[in-house]
């Protein structure tokens, strides 16, 4: 059965689609201007930084952040070589391995949190933002 509820379904979530991809492009191209991580790498940091000790398994860590366990240790690489994230073996089973937080990694989000977060204001402000703001608001 299909009608006017499952048409306004389908188009709140075209909305919030078009919503996320409108914030993700304007955070994406800032962290570009900035020389920074990229927003894959801002998504790991954040996941870090909201762990409960500020590590998670890479395993986890990957399947948090929607991505294959290849792609995650990827990434890892490339935040430990800047020295935002550590890599630390568990004791007690030596297949496990954690991504851990380091200082660098939250002084960075810091700044990121910081240059981000005007943007993101900006983007929800527009023109746009709005209309797909208001039409996730009338779904039933």
């Amino acid at each position: 059965m299909t009608g006017a509820s499952d048409e306004s379904a389908v188009n709140a979530w075209l909305a919030l689609d078009r919503l996320h991809c409108l914030v993700t492009s304007a955070v994406s191209d800032a962290l570009a201007v900035r020389d920074s991580v990229c927003t894959e790498e801002l998504t790991l940091l954040q996941l870090l930084r909201e762990a409960a000790d500020g590590r998670m398994r890479m395993s986890e860590l990957a399947d948090a952040a929607r991505t294959t366990n290849s792609r995650a240790t990827r990434l890892v690489d490339r935040l430990e070589f800047r020295g935002h994230v550590v890599r630390e073996a568990c004791g007690d089973d030596r297949r496990v391995v954690f991504a851990c937080l380091a200082a660098e990694g939250r002084r960075a989000l810091a700044e990121i949190d910081s240059a981000l977060a005007p943007v993101i204001h900006e983007a929800f402000a527009s023109a746009a933002a709005r209309r797909w703001a208001a039409d996730l608001t009338t779904t039933p």
